[in-house]
């Protein structure tokens, strides 16, 4: 069955603005990707902005979704695990995350509010729902998970530069078992 060319170029442009960021993505080559004429584009999408916020909602959607799923009971160390392990799954989101972080301020703006907001305000009622780092201040709990996000979010993008650089894929199986397991250590000497 073929899939609809509205989500072919959603898929396109998920790729390169994970790639290359929104300011070097344009219309030409995403239409390059789907096979289409670049005036195509715009019978599904007013212009780049919208098909930028069309990529980021279909990212963020699942990712809330499992993020709404974890019980609060469990131990947030593997919460944690599953949170890196859905962004291996999904790199695109690092990446994209990366770009409209270091791009401009609507691009972050958008990040923030339809993403990186929401995704703290998950993490922190779920703080409130279970029983680690409760007895925390919030200064604390947010810097346990800062901690993290930022060691998930730049092993992630990095990933390339540590593969280029030291003969070493970061992304191998085992690789990712033993960042897992460093996971496990990290999170358990800040929970102390």
């Amino acid at each position: 069955m073929k899939r609809p060319t509205k989500t072919l170029l959603i898929d396109a442009a998920e790729v390169l603005f994970a790639e290359k960021g929104y300011r070097s993505t344009s219309m030409e080559d995403i239409s390059s990707v789907v096979g289409i004429r670049p005036s195509a584009i715009y019978k599904h999408f007013r212009n780049k902005q919208e098909l930028y916020e069309a990529v980021l909602d279909r990212m963020a959607e699942p990712f809330f979704e499992m993020l709404d799923q974890f019980d609060p009971a469990e131990n947030p160390i593997t919460y944690m695990q599953k949170i890196l392990q859905y962004n291996l799954d999904n790199q695109n989101l690092a990446r994209f995350a990366f770009h409209a972080t270091l791009g401009s301020g609507a691009h972050r703006k958008l990040l923030i509010k339809r993403w990186y907001q929401p995704y703290w305000e998950r993490i922190e009622a779920k703080i409130k729902q279970g029983d680690f780092l409760k007895e925390s201040t919030t200064e604390r709990q947010r810097s346990f998970f800062t901690a993290f996000n930022n060691l998930m979010l730049g092993y992630i993008t990095l990933a390339t530069l540590n593969s280029d650089t030291l003969d070493y894929d970061p992304l191998s199986d085992s690789a990712v078992q033993d960042q897992m397991k460093l996971l496990q250590q990290f999170g358990d000497s800040l929970l102390k």
